[in-house]
């Protein structure tokens, strides 16, 4: 019995600390949130470039295969 009670205290002693941090922590994500929502938006028109440029890039390569005899 006594090890479950030194048990329990030590991990109320190590909850403590950590449930401390919770709301920095907290913070700093909807902080981190509202720096990435913005970037996002960025992201989204960079992927529609995506396909064309990939078939712009099979294009030269075909094109450097027939140029090289590859």
């Amino acid at each position: 019995m006594s090890l479950n009670i030194y048990l329990e205290e030590a991990l109320q002693s190590i909850a403590s600390p950590l449930q401390s941090l919770e709301k920095p922590l907290q913070s700093s994500a909807s902080r981190f949130q509202a720096f990435a929502s913005p970037l996002q938006r960025f992201a989204k028109p960079s992927q529609s470039f995506e396909k064309p440029l990939q078939t712009f890039e099979n294009g030269l390569q075909s094109e450097g295969n027939l140029i090289t005899g590859v």
